[in-house]
């Protein structure tokens, strides 16, 4: 048997160091390569939409109601009519059970008061209420193949001004600003309560796409939390 090699303990750093120098040079090359051959492969330039055309929402983008920087800001107020640029803040559901996003978007009412959904057309907002220009979108959706029975309009905000609608068996219905922590009974105040002969007690809430029943005004206040863009509906015969 051939006699083991037996290294003096003084002289281990320096082999060690022989060691990772002679791999540090042998990587070198291969190194070298490598960058050579990546720096002439072809990287495709993708070209990148600009923000002036972009009217679909993008997460992460600016939360404000404002399509880009030629979007004025135009006085708002839920009681008057809609006028050539406000811009509104609209979702769009479809599903009797459940609901599926079909449109979601900042509009611009233009200088004729027409309002450009892309693909699903055109309508006329300028001059309408905000209730009434809820009920042309629905429209314009239910003309372009959704049931209009399964179809929820959300209007979120205008102008950065956040909504909620009251419907049905009210005095006044209305669009009315939202608040925190406001409640179902708020808003039946705010429209001058049920009418006098009323003998209706059940609501419903519609959120996100879903309408959900109560039974009563009172339970409908304890249990739902109102979010910008909700209906509240008050059925007259129930």
């Amino acid at each position: 048997m051939a006699p083991l090699l037996r290294l003096d303990p003084m002289s281990i750093p320096l082999v060690r160091n022989l060691i990772i120098a002679a791999l540090t040079a042998l990587s070198l090359p291969a190194c070298n390569t490598m960058k050579k051959a990546v720096s002439w492969v072809p990287v495709p330039k993708i070209p990148l939409p600009s923000f002036s055309s972009i009217k679909r929402v993008i997460p992460g983008m600016d939360r404000h109601d404002r399509v880009d920087s030629s979007d004025p800001s135009i006085p708002f107020s839920p009681d008057a009519a809609l006028a050539p640029g406000h811009t509104l803040r609209i979702k769009v559901y479809s599903g009797s059970r459940g609901a599926n996003e079909e449109f979601e978007g900042l509009i611009v009412i233009n200088g004729a008061g027409v309002a450009d959904f892309d693909e699903y057309g055109r309508a006329k907002l300028g001059g309408l209420s905000v209730r009434d220009a809820r009920k042309a979108i629905q429209t314009l959706f239910s003309s372009g193949g959704f049931t209009s029975g399964t179809l929820n309009v959300h209007v979120i905000s205008i102008e950065n001004t956040k909504l909620v609608f009251i419907e049905g068996d009210v005095v006044q219905p209305r669009a009315l600003p939202w608040q925190k922590r406001m409640g179902v009974a708020d808003c039946v105040r705010a429209a001058g309560g049920r009418p006098v002969k009323s003998q209706a007690r059940a609501v419903y809430v519609t959120q996100f796409g879903q309408r959900r029943f109560y039974r009563s005004e009172a339970v409908a206040d304890e249990e739902a939390d109102l979010e910008p863009g909700d209906i509240i509906f008050l059925r007259p015969d129930l």
